[in-house]
């Protein structure tokens, strides 16, 4: 799991096909 900084990057989400929220 990610950083919950991280959630802020909607890419990210999109990159990693994994919600961090």
């Amino acid at each position: 799991m990610n950083k919950h900084s991280e959630c802020n990057t909607r890419e990210h989400i999109l990159a990693t096909g994994e919600q961090l929220c």
